[in-house]
């Protein structure tokens, strides 16, 4: 299996999404570690998606996603996976492999960052209806 195809430039790109002209045959273990971590960032980019209903008759027009539930540590989903981009895209969010769909430690700490930085109290990284009224309220305007 080869991951991408033809070309065969030189040199490293510096962006992630850059596809390897390299057989995963022939890879070095740092090199699958970097295809590996571009496969899983456009996999999430997908994930996201297709949870905000890109695309999708009776989608918000806005592009604000419906949250479905409050999201606390442990949980995992699309709706996990959405939050994170939420939170890339306000810089509260940085993870080495992007969107994980996995609220974890570092989810936490970036919710409570954002719910922080936006007055929401008390900033204890839980995703619920306070945070998800807030988000509503910036998304529409």
């Amino acid at each position: 299996i080869s991951s991408g195809g033809g070309g065969g430039g030189s040199g490293s790109s510096s962006n992630d999404t850059t596809p390897t002209t390299i057989p995963i045959s022939q890879m070095t273990l740092p090199q699958l570690q970097a295809e590996v971590a571009r496969l899983t960032i456009i996999l999430n980019q997908l994930i996201a998606a297709a949870a905000a209903g890109e695309g999708e008759e009776g989608a918000d027009p806005a592009g604000c996603y419906p949250w479905p539930r409050g999201l606390r540590l442990g949980m995992s989903g699309a709706d996990v996976t959405a939050l994170q981009n939420f939170l890339i895209g306000t810089g509260h969010f940085t993870h080495v492999y992007g969107a994980t769909g996995y609220f974890g430690a570092v989810t936490q700490a970036a919710v409570a960052a954002w719910q922080a930085a936006n007055g929401i109290s008390p900033a204890v990284g839980f995703w619920g209806i306070l945070s998800q009224t807030k988000y509503d309220s910036m998304c529409a305007s």
